[in-house]
């Protein structure tokens, strides 16, 4: 996973699921019938190629797909959630991250 700092901010978002209280029940049963585009598929493959990341949580059934880019990727990021928005719950945000090399 690369992370890319620009003034300690940058683009955050993840596209999974736990099946846990923090999931209202229909959703969990629209995920299961939603199914992946071609980009959709191109998309994910490109990105865990360079800059996301998947991993399975403990107790998690599904994979979360997790991308960070430095802030000047913003509108990259707003592409890649409206391409995955089906399977997105919230937008991306923005996330402050200590950077031990420029303090």
């Amino acid at each position: 996973m690369q992370t890319c700092y620009d003034n300690r901010n940058s683009m955050v978002n993840t596209v999974g699921s736990l099946e846990t209280k923090y999931w209202q029940r229909e959703w969990i049963e629209l995920k299961k019938s939603l199914a992946l585009t071609l980009d959709q598929r191109s998309l994910l493959i490109g990105s865990l190629l360079g800059d996301g990341t998947m991993r399975l949580g403990e107790g998690a059934r599904n994979a979360n797909y997790k991308v960070e880019q430095g802030l000047v990727q913003k509108s990259y990021v707003f592409w890649k959630y409206e391409l995955l928005k089906p399977f997105v719950t919230t937008e991306p945000k923005l996330s402050y991250r200590y950077d031990p090399i420029n303090g």
